[in-house]
């Protein structure tokens, strides 16, 4: 019964992460996911089990995204990798919001602290998904692991953004050479013929801007990790805080 009760938790917590049209909203996930744990802790005032140890083994290998073997689990799962649904997660932002695949004019809005969009992406306008409240409920789901491999997910793809950049400017040092010039000069029409030269511009261009949103994303998911931390233990909060300062 127990695995059964498990396996049940497992499949569908994997389900909603889904809807119709795209990704669960994180605060719509914790919501599902807290209701029926809440069913299972029902359960077992009616069964002599104790299923609190099994749920956390269900979280966090759905939360760790590595080996196993790096998991203290009571019972090994028969997969090699864990961390299926934070991988889901973790892909579509970076996917939708970061690469913004869809097309959906994805840009950062510091005011509001969110990421805004022209169009849907999936069945929400970006700032659905991207405000505080949104990934403070992934945070609370996920925990220090999801955050982990989102922020890790975020600094490759921005690592992989500047070297790209990098070959970019550097293949374009003499054109952009001559546009310092012709800054300096005031011509014209000299900065225009060769800013017309510069190879490949608009894809540098949308490097720069994927780059941005990745940094501002990393920036988000911190305070968002930093405010659920000062909630749930405002000592370590405030420790860390000073070691930061």
């Amino acid at each position: 019964m127990r695995e059964c009760i498990l396996g049940n938790l497992r499949r569908r917590l994997l389900s909603a992460l889904k809807t119709d049209n795209d990704l669960q909203r994180p605060s719509v996930l914790e919501s599902l996911i807290r209701r029926h744990i809440s069913i299972i802790h029902l359960a077992e005032q009616h069964i002599s089990m104790d299923l609190t140890q099994g749920i956390r083994e269900v979280v966090l290998s759905e939360a760790f995204s590595g080996p196993v073997s790096s998991l203290h689990l009571f019972d090994k799962p028969a997969e090699p990798h864990t961390g299926s649904a934070t991988e889901a997660v973790c892909n579509w932002y970076i996917e939708n919001i970061i690469k913004d695949i869809s097309g959906a004019g994805i840009l950062f809005a510091p005011i509001h602290k969110c990421f805004k969009s022209t169009m849907p992406v999936g069945g929400y306008f970006a700032d659905s998904v991207t405000d505080l409240k949104e990934l403070k409920a992934f945070v609370r789901i996920f925990g220090g692991y999801g955050v982990d491999r989102l922020d890790r997910m975020l600094k490759e793809h921005t690592a992989a953004l500047l070297n790209c950049i990098d070959t970019s400017l550097r293949s374009n040092r003499e054109v952009l050479e001559a546009v310092s010039g012709s800054l300096h000069s005031g011509d014209r029409t000299e900065r225009e013929a060769s800013i017309k030269q510069i190879i490949d511009i608009d894809t540098v261009i949308g490097f720069c801007v994927q780059a941005g949103l990745a940094l501002a994303f990393d920036r988000l998911l911190a305070e968002a990790s930093g405010a659920v931390l000062l909630e749930g233990a405002p000592l370590i909060h405030s420790l860390l805080t000073g070691i930061a300062s």
